[in-house]
């Protein structure tokens, strides 16, 4: 499986891949007249969403997405023009002739939405992720960066921040056994832990993000928005 591409957010003018979630949903497209479908390898959710907090707030700036009216559609033929969201309508980008180049990743793109989003929970921002530790499969988890924030909100306003660089750079040198980026696992553990590091689950092991360490339980996640 492709690794896939994460959601980000705009925080103090720095740019984040949002590396885990727990709480409430933050976009979700089908409440929006939107069917994402997944045409790309390394998005299956078939959208990527840019948040931004702007004035405390949080709000969705960008969204690029793949959309279909067709039942059952799979291929990038099958998509369709996605409609407003916010009075704002989706762009559509250049889509090459055949042979003449790639096609973009998503061929339509929301900008400027300012979309108030209602989220209650904690957000887990990174940047300045370490290749090194590149692998195909799932979402990058946060003790992949070198920097980690977390981001707590209250039906969207954002209430108190938190830097848990140190806390994930002591993870990572606990859970990292060699230069080529793979996790401890045991034989008996090998499929939960593995799992555990290329999803969006917020707490996974050896991390609980209500203390200020590595400890050995694991918390309940909230699923991915649909």
């Amino acid at each position: 499986m492709t690794a896939q591409i994460s959601d980000e957010i705009i925080f103090n003018g720095v740019q984040y891949s949002i590396a885990a979630k727990k709480g409430g949903s933050l976009f979700g497209p089908r409440a929006h007249g939107i069917s994402p479908v997944g045409v790309t390898s390394c998005c299956w959710r078939g959208y990527q969403c840019v948040y931004s907090v702007q004035s405390d707030r949080l709000v969705l700036a960008i969204l690029t997405v793949c959309h279909s009216n067709i039942a059952n559609a799979r291929y990038y033929s099958d998509l369709t023009d996605p409609p407003d969201i916010n009075s704002v309508t989706a762009r559509a980008l250049d889509v090459p002739q055949p042979g003449e180049g790639p096609l973009p990743m998503f061929p339509h793109e929301y900008r400027d939405l300012g979309l108030l989003v209602q989220f209650s929970g904690e957000i887990l921002a990174a940047n300045s992720f370490i290749m090194e530790l590149y692998l195909h499969g799932g979402f990058h988890p946060a003790w992949k960066y070198e920097k980690n924030l977390e981001l707590k909100f209250e039906n969207g306003l954002l209430t108190s921040t938190r830097d848990v660089s140190d806390i994930f750079k002591e993870f990572r040198h606990t859970f990292v056994t060699n230069d080529e980026g793979w996790p401890q696992c045991t034989p008996e553990d090998d499929a939960r832990s593995w799992l555990k590091t290329v999803s969006l689950d917020y707490a996974y092991d050896g991390w609980d993000p209500e203390s200020d360490g590595p400890i050995e339980s694991v918390a309940d996640s909230a699923p991915l928005d649909q």
